[in-house]
């Protein structure tokens, strides 16, 4: 079957095409005594809603939860927009798609994998950098952290959103460190680049256990309840737990800054861009936890003006309101 992604077929009305597509939604009508369904369908490239009339209409397909499905149907225009009369639907055999074809991704996850990998090298202080290789150097974890995406909706949501947030958060703590001390006359005694460097790396790895792997891009039952940064936490804490056990000392100081840090990198704008369901628990109250949780906002906000920009279709100078961040955004 010829291989086609959504913005490849919104061109081809009135032709019957085949293709696999990712089922987000099921939506049943009965009409005059007739069934049909409303399904809506999407892939990395786009979305695009789908009708099932009564002519063609099965039982079976009302059963077809999230999940990617192949797709027989025909391209029409209802009011102007296209949609595919659905003839036939199935749920898709796992090897007859590619999990890359309905979600988007970052572009150069090898490179962002690396520049983690590259401060993980220079930490100094044995007990951190024990903490860190615990998880990155561990195949099973990895593979789940370059899946996930940073966001569901706000910012960064694509596959490998989160190491792409990481690694920006990580480099922008980093060189706000360079650029303080540079200019020297400075109050603080030291920064505890150690502390900066892992701080901004596990700052969100509670997302591997909150958010549900593309293309689904939902939270998981665990991440409602609990949030990423209570996630975080505990994973962190047990980690230090176990380095623990293997002979490692892990000072008290350093522990309580970090997971200070885990914890408060939310800052005060937490209801600004961020679900109040992730929890709002504490303001940062030592300097790594600050220029942490600035580097994680300025990051976040930045990639959410241009999710909102690129996704606003008006030829408009303004976005429309933005209710995340309580603003217009300008688009030039």
């Amino acid at each position: 079957m010829e291989k086609l992604m959504i913005n490849e077929v919104l061109e081809r009305y009135n032709e019957e095409i085949c293709i696999f597509l990712y089922l987000k939604k099921v939506v049943k009508d009965i009409k005059d005594g007739k069934t049909n369904l409303t399904v809506y369908l999407t892939d990395a490239s786009g979305e695009i809603p789908g009708k099932v009339w009564s002519d063609f209409y099965k039982p079976d397909f009302e059963k077809l939860e999230e999940r990617i499905v192949k797709v027989k149907g025909q391209i029409e225009l209802f009011r102007g927009s296209p949609q595919i009369k659905v003839i036939n639907m199935r749920g898709a055999k796992d090897n007859e798609f590619n999990c890359n074809d309905f979600s988007p991704s970052v572009g150069n996850l090898d490179e962002l994998m690396e520049t983690i990998f590259s401060f993980i090298k220079i930490v100094k202080k044995p007990h951190i950098k024990a903490l860190l290789e615990r998880f990155f150097k561990n195949p099973k974890f990895l593979k789940v952290f370059k899946k996930c995406q940073g966001g569901t909706t706000i910012h960064h949501a694509l596959r490998g959103g989160l190491a792409l947030h990481t690694a920006t958060v990580l480099k922008s703590s980093m060189r706000f460190i360079d650029t303080y001390e540079s200019m020297g006359g400075r109050l603080h005694n030291t920064f505890d680049r150690d502390i900066v460097i892992a701080g901004a790396i596990l700052h969100d790895i509670g997302k591997v256990k909150e958010y549900r792997s593309f293309p689904i891009n939902k939270r998981t039952v665990e991440g409602i309840m609990q949030g990423h940064l209570s996630l975080g936490y505990g994973m962190v804490y047990s980690a230090i737990r176990d380095i623990e056990k293997e002979g490692i000392t892990f000072p008290k100081e350093d522990e309580l800054k970090l997971l200070h840090t885990i914890l408060t990198h939310h800052g005060e704008l937490d209801d600004v861009i961020k679900p109040v369901s992730t929890g709002h628990v504490l303001k940062p109250s030592c300097v790594e936890a600050v220029i942490v949780s600035r580097a994680d906002e300025m990051d976040s906000r930045v990639n959410a003006f241009e999710s909102a920009i690129i996704s606003d279709s008006s030829d408009d100078k303004l976005t429309r309101y933005n209710y995340f961040m309580k603003t217009y955004i300008y688009k030039n």
